[in-house]
């Protein structure tokens, strides 16, 4: 983690493993370009987290049509 290096499904496995530890159940899920990982709130919405992000980011639905549209 250090060195910043790794692949995104390496590193939402490792998202999962402390999110479990405390009690979170994290999903994942394929997404062109991306692997992410989701977790259900207290409203049973899912929280979307793309974990290779710079620091981790949570997305919204409007954040993943972006991801869908190709790169100018």
């Amino acid at each position: 983690m250090e060195d910043k290096k790794g692949i995104p499904i390496s590193l939402s496995m490792l998202f999962a493993s402390v999110a479990a530890r405390v009690g979170l159940k994290v999903n994942f899920t394929n997404f062109p370009g991306h692997f992410l990982t989701f977790v259900k709130d207290e409203k049973n919405e899912k929280i979307i987290i793309d974990s290779f992000a710079p620091g981790g980011k949570i997305l919204t639905i409007h954040d993943c049509q972006q991801l869908l549209l190709p790169r100018r």
